[in-house]
């Protein structure tokens, strides 16, 4: 199966652990670039490893 974009909707800010294996696994999808959805967004560590990764994080905010 062949994914042009992989999104992943978690439910919590994202430790660098999490997001690192989120982020590898979005790439044996053959996905490039991933996307990574959270309403609370990402640590710094993690955001490094998803852009150096080429995916790209999503912040959701109410309004």
């Amino acid at each position: 199966m062949s994914l042009s974009n992989v999104v992943a909707a978690l439910g919590s800010k994202q430790k660098q652990e999490q997001v690192a294996v989120l982020a590898y696994r979005i790439m044996d999808t053959g996905a490039d670039p991933g996307i990574i959805v959270s309403p609370l967004g990402i640590q710094e560590g993690a955001a490094m490893i998803v852009l150096a990764e080429n995916n790209h994080p999503i912040h959701l905010e109410e309004t």
